[in-house]
C-alpha cells in the first residue's frame, strides 16, 4: 500500500471519529433548550 494511501484512510478515520464525537456532544446540546421548552408546558 503507497505511503499516501495509508495516510489518506488515516485522516478518513480520524475525521470519522471526529463527526461521531461532535454528533454525540453537540446534538443533545441543540435539543436541551427545545426539551425543556416543551416541558414547561404552555398556560
Amino acid at each position: 500500500m503507497p505511503q499516501g494511501k495509508a495516510v489518506f484512510i488515516g485522516l478518513n478515520q480520524t475525521g470519522l471519529i471526529a463527526f461521531i464525537l461532535l454528533l454525540f456532544f453537540c446534538l443533545p446540546l441543540c435539543w436541551i433548550p427545545f426539551l425543556i421548552d416543551s416541558c414547561k408546558g404552555y398556560e
